[in-house]
């Protein structure tokens, strides 16, 4: 299967590239690194290469190539960008980020999605890495249904070398704001506008990071950077929301191996974050691993193999104790500061969930989406929005999260020719 794959990407990128110089060369550019910036400052473009130009044939073929379990709708091919930009760190400071940015081959946007992506520990697995990864298939998916797509990789991952945040609702924020500010320059560049209708989705982390930049921008009233960005709809998809209240306790019950490898991640990152030491939450075998485990250069399955079968393994007994009697604990604050904070949305919200979800529990999406309809009701009409827990069927985590994504597309091509058919009435 991964050979077959293999050479049918081989082909196609190169099939791709010989059809782009002849069709598509108004769209290849390359902005060197930005040096004396008058004022340096988060969203500011840096640079961007692109990497890959891909015709419809093309993405049909490779798409026909892949035993996808759901189909993908299609109408255009698409290029890709892999950008760089100033976005802020968890210090405070100015950091060079990456992301991929795809231009749909079409005159009419439908509009642009920011893609948040989920759980991954290896640099080179981010959005804007290369190869027959989650960059290139999501870009296929969003661009190839013709909207400008915006993927952050997130501090930590892809161009970045520092320990990526996880689940950090600031960093999230800061990160894909930045994104989007820069991404909007680099269109600028391209000689295209940006699209009038923002949408946001992202399976597992990427989910929690959907909310969490939506709720951002309504705060924000859709202005980053002195741009306005407008929120049209969201679609998380398998969610962890409630970290303290229903993410930790159900990843304490261990009953997949993905549980242990989140909580290992999520003490590494808010250690470091909160300036909190790994042997005040983890016992000393792991305190000293852990670091090395996640530095970036590892995946996912070296990780987990290190890890021990029960959670509570991982933990101090002062720790436990503190856990199981409701005690004060800084990591325990720390899930509570990171879980998504109740907002009414102004703009319509289909969370996805999978009914055999056990890494993350559909109830996270149904009790969000529960609040944010009787809050939206209470508050009056005005305030009164869509809000839908969609299930994608009887299926785990993962399997969940590659069939919400298509639906979500289809949820935004929807919302998109509504939008088009108000603002020309």
């Amino acid at each position: 299967m991964k050979t077959r794959l293999a050479l049918a990407t081989l082909i196609l990128l190169g099939f791709a590239g010989a059809v782009y110089v002849g069709m598509f060369s108004q769209r290849d550019i390359s902005i060197s690194p930005a040096e004396h910036l008058p004022a340096p400052q988060a969203g500011t473009l840096l640079s961007a290469q692109r990497t890959l130009a891909l015709p419809h044939l093309a993405l049909r073929a490779l798409l026909a190539s892949i035993d996808l379990p759901v189909q993908v709708f299609t109408e255009s091919g698409f290029t890709t960008y892999r950008m760089t930009y100033l976005s802020t760190g968890v210090d405070g400071s100015l950091v060079p980020l990456s992301a991929l940015v795809a231009v749909p081959h079409r005159d009419q946007i439908a509009g642009a999605v920011a893609y948040f992506h989920g759980t991954v520990t290896q640099r080179t697995n981010a959005p804007s890495q290369p190869g027959l990864g989650e960059g290139l298939l999501v870009a296929a998916a969003v661009s190839g249904a013709g909207f400008v797509m915006v993927a952050p990789d997130y501090i930590g991952l892809g161009e970045s070398e520092a320990l990526h945040p996880y689940l950090h609702l600031a960093s999230t924020v800061s990160t894909s704001l930045d994104a989007l500010l820069a991404s909007r320059t680099l269109l600028a560049r391209l000689g295209m506008p940006w699209p009038p209708a923002l949408y946001l989705t992202g399976a597992s982390q990427g989910g929690h990071a959907t909310l969490a930049v939506q709720h951002a921008l309504q705060q924000a009233s859709g202005v980053v950077g002195g741009q306005h960005f407008n929120v049209a709809g969201s679609a998380p998809i398998v969610a962890p929301l409630y970290l303290r209240e229903i993410s930790f306790p159900q990843a304490m019950r261990g009953l997949t191996d993905a549980h242990v490898f989140y909580l290992a991640y999520l003490s590494t990152a808010y250690a470091q974050i909160y300036q909190q030491p790994l042997g005040s939450l983890l016992n000393p075998h792991f305190a000293a691993q852990l670091p090395k485990l996640f530095d970036g250069s590892r995946e996912i399955g070296e990780i987990m193999d290190a890890l021990p079968d029960a959670p509570q393994a991982l933990f101090t007994p002062a720790f436990l104790n503190a856990f199981e009697q409701g005690g004060d604990h800084w990591f325990l604050q720390a899930l509570q500061d990171n879980s998504i904070p109740l907002f009414v949305p102004q703009a319509p919200v289909q969370f996805f969930i999978g009914e055999a979800d056990v890494d993350v529990l559909p109830m996270e999406s149904e009790r969000m989406a529960a609040w944010m309809a009787a809050a939206g009701a209470a508050a009056g009409a005005a305030a009164r929005t869509e809000v839908q827990v969609r299930s994608v069927g009887p299926y785990s985590h993962n399997q969940a999260a590659i069939r919400g994504l298509p639906l979500a597309l289809s949820w935004f091509r929807e919302l998109s020719a509504s939008y088009v058919q108000r603002s020309t009435e």
